[in-house]
C-alpha cells in the first residue's frame, strides 16, 4: 500500500506542485504585486486604447506568469533542438561520403532525394529530424546490418515523416508535455498522438513493402540505441509495444486511467477557484486604479 501511494505521488507530482502553488497564491496574493502593478500602470497610460482594462490585476498577473513560464520552456526547447540538429549535422554526410554502398538511388526512388544523410556510427538507427527543413538520417551501422529491402522499408517510413513535417509536430508535442504535466489526461492524449504519428508512417511504408520486411527491420534496431543528441522533434524507427502490436495485427491501445481524468479535473477546478478568488481581491494600488476609469 505504501509503495502504491509513493508511486501515485511520483506520477502526480506536477499536479501536486501546481495545487500547492495555487494555494500559496490564494493565501498570499501580494506575491503577484509586481506583475499586477505593472499591469495597472500600463492601463493608466493606455486608457482609451487598451480594451482589456477591466480584467482584475491579480488575474492578469497569473496569466502573465503562465506566459513567462511557457516562453521559458519554448526558448529552452528551441535552443536544445537547434543545438542537437547542429551536432547531428556535423556528424553526418551524404551517402557517397562514407565507405559504404551508395544508397542515393534508393533515396531518390522513395522520394527523399538530397535530404538523406548518413551518420558514421556502428549503432543501427534511422530518424527524421529538422524543424523547417527536415532530413532523414540513417546510420552506417543500419545500412550495413539491413538488407536492401529492409533499408527501403526504413526509408519509406521516414519519408512519410518528412512529407508530413512530423519532426515539427513532435517538437510542439514535446513542448506541450511539460506544460500540461499537471493534467495527466493530457499526457495520455499526447502519448496517443505520438504513437499515431509512428503508426501512420508504418502504414505508409506497408503500402510498398511486406509487413515481414518492416518487422524484420524493427527487430534489428531494437537492441541498438544510437548516441545522438536528445531532440524533442525526432520521428524515427524506434520500437515500442504499440508498433509491434500493430505489425502483429493486434489492436493498439494506450491505457487510459480514470484517476488521470479525476486528477486533471480536480486541478482544473482548483485553478478556476483560485482565479475566481484572486478576481475578488482588492488591489493595493487603489489610487492608481481610481485614476484609470476602466477599473
Amino acid at each position: 500500500m505504501r509503495q502504491q501511494v509513493k508511486g501515485m505521488l511520483r506520477q502526480y507530482t506536477a499536479s501536486l506542485v501546481v495545487v500547492l502553488a495555487a494555494a500559496l497564491v490564494a493565501r498570499y496574493p501580494s506575491l503577484l504585486d509586481p506583475l499586477a502593478e505593472t499591469y495597472v500602470r500600463a492601463c493608466a497610460r493606455l486608457a482609451g486604447y487598451w480594451r482589456y482594462h477591466h480584467v482584475p490585476p491579480y488575474v492578469v498577473a497569473v496569466i502573465t506568469l503562465v506566459l513567462l513560464v511557457s516562453s521559458s520552456f519554448l526558448g529552452v526547447a528551441l535552443l536544445r533542438e537547434l543545438a542537437g540538429l547542429y551536432r547531428i549535422g556535423r556528424r553526418s554526410t551524404r551517402p557517397g561520403g562514407l565507405a559504404i554502398k551508395d544508397w542515393s538511388h534508393l533515396a531518390e526512388a522513395v522520394g527523399i532525394g538530397e535530404r538523406l544523410r548518413v551518420l558514421d556510427g556502428a549503432a543501427a538507427c534511422a530518424f527524421c529530424a529538422g524543424l523547417l527543413r527536415p532530413r532523414v538520417y540513417v546510420s552506417r551501422g543500419l545500412l550495413n546490418a539491413l538488407s536492401p529491402r529492409e533499408v527501403e522499408a526504413v526509408l519509406r517510413h521516414e519519408v512519410h515523416h518528412l512529407r508530413r513535417w512530423d519532426p515539427l509536430r513532435l517538437f510542439f508535442l514535446g513542448l506541450v508535455r511539460p506544460l500540461a504535466a499537471p493534467f495527466p489526461v493530457v499526457r495520455v492524449l499526447l502519448d496517443r498522438a505520438r504513437v499515431e504519428i509512428e503508426l501512420a508512417a508504418d502504414r505508409a511504408a506497408l503500402q510498398q513493402v511486406p509487413v515481414e520486411v518492416l518487422a524484420s527491420a524493427l527487430i534489428k534496431v531494437a537492441g541498438s540505441r544510437p548516441a545522438v543528441p536528445p531532440l524533442a522533434g525526432v520521428a524515427g524507427l524506434t520500437p515500442d509495444q504499440a508498433r509491434v502490436a500493430a505489425l502483429l495485427g493486434r489492436p493498439v491501445a494506450i491505457r487510459f486511467d480514470a484517476r488521470d481524468a479525476l486528477v486533471s479535473v480536480l486541478v482544473l477546478v482548483i485553478i478556476g477557484a483560485v482565479i475566481g478568488h484572486l478576481a475578488a481581491q482588492p488591489f493595493l494600488m487603489m489610487p492608481l486604479c481610481d485614476a484609470c476609469p476602466s477599473f
